[in-house]
C-alpha cells in the first residue's frame, strides 16, 4: 500500500496562513490609506506643510470639544466633566503655540510631521473619552451630543488632515472606535446596530481620506509641474533673448570684420588710381603698380572668402567645407598678410612685426584658411591694441618635425580669465564688449578655432587683462583626418 499522505484542500500550514492574511490585509490597507513616505522629499515637505494651516481646524475642534464637556460639566454636575474640558483647552493651546514653532525652516519634514501627529492623537483621545462617557450618563442631551460632536470633529479632522492619510485615519479611530466597542459591549440588537452604524461612518471617513488625499497629491504635482514648465519657458526665454541679442550685434557690427580686407583694397586702389607713385606710364612704376593690383586681387579673394566662412559659420554645415591641400611658402604668406594689414596698422599706429624661423619643414595645409587665421588673429589685435603698441607674428618649427607652431601675440587690452573660454564661441565678446564698449563681433576668434580645427590642429588661448593676449596655433605638417 502507497504510503503517500494526501492533503485535502488548503496545504499552507497555520502560520503560513496567517502571514498571507497579514500581508493581505496590509495591502488593503495601503490601497485605502496610502503613505506619503513613497514620495521625493520635496513633496512630503508640500503635503506636511499644508497641515500647518490647520488654525481655525484646530480652534474650533477644540473649543467645541471643550464646550461640551463644559455643558455635561453643568448638567450632571461631575466634576471630571470639567477636567475634560480643561483638557481640551489645554492640548488646544499647546497645538497652536507649537504651530509657530513646527513651520520653521531648518526642521525636516519628518520630525514637524511627528509633533504634528503627537498634538492630532492627543486632541482625538480626548474626544474619544466621550464614547465612555455616553453610555455611562442618564442625561438624554449629553448622550446625544456626544456622538454628534464627535461624529462632526472626525469628520472635520479627516477633511483637514488628509493630506497625510494615516494621520487622519487614527483620530477618526481614536474618536469614534470607543463609541463602537461601547455599543457592542451593551450586547443588546439596538446597540450593536449603532455599533455597526458607528463602524461605516468610520469606514466612510476613510473613503473621504482616500479621495481627498488623491486630489491634494494632484494639485501639488500639478503645481510642481505647472513651476517647472514656467521655470524652463524662463530659462528659454533668456536664451532667445541671449542669442537674439548677440546675433543683433553681430549684424550691426559685420563691418569691423569686413573692415581689413576692405581697407586694403581700398588703400591699393586709392594708391594706383591717385598714382601715388608717380605717373603710371613710367616702366619703373609700372612693377610698383602692378603689385599693388595683386595685393587688391589677394584681398578680393579673401573678402570673398570669409564672407563664405561666415556664411557657412552661420549654416552650421562646417563638415561639408572641402579643403584644399597644397605647399604652403610661409614666407610668402606672412609677407602677403602683413601688406593687406598694413593700412589698418597705419590706421591705429600700431607696429607689426611678421617673422618665420629659417629651418621650416615642407608644410602642406590649405593656404586660404591659413591666411584667414593670420588675418583674424592679427587683425583682432591691431583692432584691440591701443596706439603705439605692437602685434607680432611667427612661425616656428616644433622639435618633433611633424607641426608648426603660429604665434600672434599683441600688448593690447587683454581678456579676463573668466571671458577665455566664452570668447571662442560665436557671435561672443569679452568683458565690456559685450555692452558695445568695444569694437569686434565676437566672430574672429570662433572663426579661427573653427578653421584650426578643419586643419586638424589645436589653438591654445593666455591673455592677462591690460596688458596682453597670446594665440598659439599648432598645425601639422601634413594633412590630418578633420576631428
Amino acid at each position: 500500500m502507497d504510503a503517500t499522505l494526501q492533503i485535502v484542500g488548503d496545504a499552507t500550514p497555520p502560520e503560513g496562513r496567517s502571514v498571507k492574511a497579514g500581508s493581505a490585509l496590509h495591502a488593503w490597507f495601503d490601497r485605502r490609506l496610502p503613505s506619503i513616505a513613497a514620495f521625493d522629499e520635496r513633496t512630503r515637505c508640500d503635503l506636511v506643510g499644508s497641515l500647518h494651516h490647520a488654525l481655525p481646524t484646530i480652534v474650533i475642534a477644540g473649543g467645541c470639544a471643550a464646550g461640551i464637556a463644559a455643558i455635561a460639566g453643568m448638567r450632571t454636575g461631575e466634576p471630571w466633566f470639567w477636567i475634560w474640558a480643561f483638557a481640551h483647552l489645554v492640548v488646544m493651546t499647546i497645538r497652536l503655540l507649537l504651530r509657530d514653532r513646527l513651520r520653521a525652516d531648518g526642521m525636516s519634514p519628518g520630525l514637524r510631521l511627528h509633533w504634528y501627529a503627537i498634538g492630532g492623537y492627543s486632541a482625538a483621545f480626548l474626544v474619544g473619552l466621550g464614547g465612555i462617557v455616553l453610555f455611562n450618563t442618564q442625561d438624554a442631551l449629553v448622550r446625544a451630543m456626544i456622538p454628534i460632536s464627535s461624529f462632526a470633529i472626525s469628520a472635520g479632522a479627516a477633511a483637514r488632515n488628509s493630506a497625510y492619510p494615516r494621520l487622519a485615519f487614527g483620530q477618526v479611530c481614536l474618536m469614534l472606535l470607543p463609541i463602537a466597542i461601547e455599543a457592542f459591549l451593551r450586547g443588546t440588537l439596538d446597540f450593536v446596530l449603532f455599533g455597526v452604524m458607528v463602524l461605516a461612518g468610520i469606514y466612510a471617513m476613510m473613503t473621504i481620506i482616500r479621495d481627498s488625499f488623491r486630489q491634494t497629491i494632484g494639485l501639488v504635482l500639478a503645481g510642481r509641474r505647472h513651476e517647472a514648465l514656467i521655470q524652463r519657458l524662463e530659462e528659454q526665454t533668456s536664451a532667445a533673448r541671449a542669442a537674439a541679442d548677440a546675433k543683433d550685434r553681430f549684424l550691426h557690427e559685420m563691418s569691423h570684420e569686413l573692415r581689413t580686407p576692405l581697407n586694403a583694397i581700398i588703400g591699393f586702389s586709392d594708391a594706383i588710381v591717385l598714382q601715388a607713385l608717380g605717373p603710371l606710364a613710367l616702366p619703373a612704376n609700372q612693377q610698383r603698380y602692378l603689385g599693388y593690383a595683386g595685393d587688391v586681387r589677394d584681398s578680393g579673394k579673401h573678402l570673398l572668402s570669409l564672407v563664405n566662412r561666415v556664411l557657412d559659420l552661420a549654416s552650421h554645415d562646417h563638415d561639408r567645407e572641402p579643403i584644399f591641400w597644397r605647399d604652403i611658402d610661409c614666407v610668402a604668406l606672412l609677407h602677403s598678410t602683413s601688406r593687406m594689414l598694413a593700412p589698418l596698422a597705419e590706421q591705429a599706429h600700431v607696429e607689426l612685426r611678421f617673422t618665420a624661423a629659417d629651418d621650416l619643414p615642407r608644410f602642406i595645409s590649405d593656404e586660404l584658411r591659413l591666411r584667414q587665421i593670420l588675418l583674424n588673429l592679427a587683425g583682432n589685435a591691431i583692432r584691440f591694441t591701443p596706439s603705439g603698441g605692437t602685434v607680432t607674428a611667427r612661425i616656428d618649427a616644433l622639435p618633433a618635425g611633424d607641426a608648426l607652431q603660429l604665434t600672434v601675440e599683441d600688448t593690447g587690452i587683454g581678456i579676463a580669465k573668466r571671458d577665455l573660454a566664452r570668447v571662442l564661441e560665436p557671435f561672443e565678446r569679452a568683458g565690456d564688449a559685450l555692452h558695445g564698449n568695444e569694437r569686434g563681433t565676437g566672430l574672429g576668434l570662433a572663426l579661427t578655432k573653427h578653421l584650426v580645427d578643419l586643419l586638424g590642429g589645436s589653438l591654445h588661448l593666455s591673455s592677462e587683462l591690460g596688458r596682453y593676449t597670446r594665440v598659439e596655433i599648432r598645425l601639422p605638417t601634413t594633412p590630418r583626418r578633420r576631428r
